[in-house]
């Protein structure tokens, strides 16, 4: 199916392909040289809705050229513009944020934006279970604690409140801080995933309730926070696509 958009979402569309084509040398972040009028975040929604209907051969190109348009939409427009990226997913759907970016590199633009709305959706729809490993990994990671931001005896509002904040850092302040914090957030619930394994010493006589080995979904969070980690570092040196 070809893309078929009003004019200013094709003219945002291309423009933010072109701005990704150009090259991450001749720029310090993804937003520095814009040729096109910046992206307003209010038509972002319309801009996800309309790349939705691109061909799989340019899926790929599909998925960087929205992440600019988001970030670039949220560093023109600072003051206006942080409640609205927070949203972005309640607004288009967690599902379409999937279609556009879990399958991107995980160091890249895209795929740090895919953690962090994936994040925030954990956050929201099971605050209780992301407070109990929060408390568990803050003493055992409490560097990592103190870089994400949160309390080490979190509340369901606390988490929801920090996780906010560091979505809101992309265009509000520094989006490679906001990484790292999404990192540290990421690093904690790991280490809490193994406090509760390593807690576990009742014996389950009926196997079929034991609760899951939870080391391997740690490995997992701590991988995604290499990847956050890593897409901090290339956002400083300005080569995050």
């Amino acid at each position: 199916m070809r893309f078929e958009s009003p004019s200013w979402m094709l003219a945002a569309y291309r423009g933010c392909v072109k701005r990704h084509e150009h090259g991450a040398a001749e720029r310090r972040d993804p937003v520095v040289g814009r040729a096109h009028r910046p992206v307003l975040l209010a038509d972002i929604t319309a801009l996800i809705d309309a790349a939705s209907g691109t061909n799989s051969s340019s899926h790929e190109e599909v998925a960087h050229a929205t992440a600019m348009a988001v970030v670039s939409a949220g560093v023109a427009q600072p003051s206006d513009s942080a409640k609205s990226l927070i949203t972005l997913a309640d607004v288009v759907g967690l599902d379409t944020l999937a279609a556009l970016w879990s399958d991107a590199e995980p160091v890249s633009l895209p795929g740090a934006l895919w953690s962090l709305y994936l994040l925030r959706e954990w956050c929201q729809s099971q605050p209780d279970a992301v407070c109990r490993l929060w408390r568990a990994g803050a003493p055992r990671a409490a560097v990592d604690a103190v870089i994400a931001g949160c309390v080490a005896d979190a509340d369901e509002q606390d988490v929801r409140r920090t996780v906010d904040d560091i979505l809101a850092g992309i265009c509000e302040s520094d989006a490679a801080l906001a990484l790292d914090r999404a990192s540290a957030f990421y690093r904690v619930i790991a280490e809490g995933r193994r406090e509760r394994t390593a807690d576990d010493t009742v014996c389950w006589l009926d196997m079929d309730s034991r609760p899951p080995d939870l080391r391997h979904l740690a490995d997992r969070n701590d991988a995604t926070a290499a990847n956050l980690a890593a897409a901090a570092r290339l956002w400083r040196m300005g080569t995050l696509a």
